[in-house]
């Protein structure tokens, strides 16, 4: 449950604006882009264990024991329709491409205990919500803007045995509120819930659009995590969308976020809380504050090694 101002529904924007995202119109230019990544996916060897991309943008897609760097490219491609209800009879194609980049730093520069991510993302901007008029977005790859971006980029320092803290541009949803089992679906829906995903002015650091952010993580036991983030209120610009923007202040405030995950009779217990600390406008007009929320999920872990 939450309160607070809901975030409203994004509309697609034509037009790229800054220096920091590439136009990838549909046509020869984009295939060009693409075809290098799509090659060398194609030329990894099958031998190495790989998880399946499963729509949800977390580094823990990444196998980290294939070597000191990884390079990973996934491509996902949607064909969806709606042929009843809805706002118009309509069919789009949309698409996702992810590049994801991991560095072991201690072997790699000799820096003890640290980590390095770089993400970046591409996605062809079609909309099909336009179509049905959903609240969450029918698809979890939508998103309204044609636009190549960095996604993600920092650095995960462990401090002491269980102990770490994260740095640079992050994906809250990545590691809070976080569901496995989300990723068997497409639809949004099935992953961060409504009650964060349409909050903020431009919601939360979370696809497509991510902010500056803190993470501290300290894992007291096995499957025991308690984590806590500090983020900037408003991710990327919103006047902006294509833009891969960083700004600081302005009135934005932060996202503050915490959460206890804890192993119970072979399931998950997540128990968080979230509050922006900016003032917002609430529904009858006036200026408030106290835009915060929480959440409780229980989540059964089945051993898939079993299967």
């Amino acid at each position: 449950m939450a309160s607070g101002e809901d975030h409203p529904l994004s509309t697609p924007q034509p037009d790229l604006y800054s220096s920091c995202c590439y136009d990838l119109r549909t046509g020869p230019f984009t295939i060009m882009m693409i075809a290098p990544f799509l090659l060398l996916a194609a030329a990894a060897d099958d031998a190495l264990p790989r998880r399946p991309h499963s729509h949800i943008h977390a580094a823990g897609e990444i196998d980290e024991t294939q070597g000191p760097v990884l390079l990973e490219v996934t491509y996902t491609g949607e064909l969806m329709a709606n042929v009843a209800g809805g706002l118009k009879r309509r069919a789009r194609y949309l698409d996702n491409l992810d590049i994801v980049l991991e560095a072991d730093l201690e072997a790699t520069l000799g820096w003890r205990g640290a980590e390095a991510h770089v993400y970046g993302l591409y996605n062809n901007g079609a909309s099909i919500s336009n179509a049905v008029g959903d609240v969450h977005a029918v698809s979890n790859i939508e998103t309204g803007t044609r636009a190549f971006r960095l996604y993600e980029a920092w650095i995960n320092q462990t401090i002491a045995p269980g102990l770490s803290l994260k740095a640079g541009l992050y994906d809250l949803n990545s590691e809070f509120d976080a569901l496995d089992a989300a990723g068997v679906f497409v639809g949004s829906a099935h992953g961060i819930g409504s009650d964060i995903s349409l909050t903020g002015r431009n919601g939360p650091s979370i696809f497509p659009s991510t902010s500056l952010a803190a993470r501290v993580e300290w894992q007291p036991a096995e499957g025991w995590a308690v984590r806590a983030a500090i983020l900037d209120g408003v991710p990327g610009d919103p006047d902006h969308p294509a833009r891969t923007a960083i700004k600081l202040g302005n009135g934005d405030g932060a996202l503050l976020i915490g959460e206890l995950d804890v192993p119970i009779a072979g399931a998950r217990l997540l128990l968080g809380h979230w509050r922006y600390t900016a003032t917002f406008e609430a529904w009858d007009g006036s200026m408030g504050r106290g835009n915060a929320g929480v959440y409780l999920a229980p989540v059964h872990c089945r051993d898939t090694d079993s299967r």
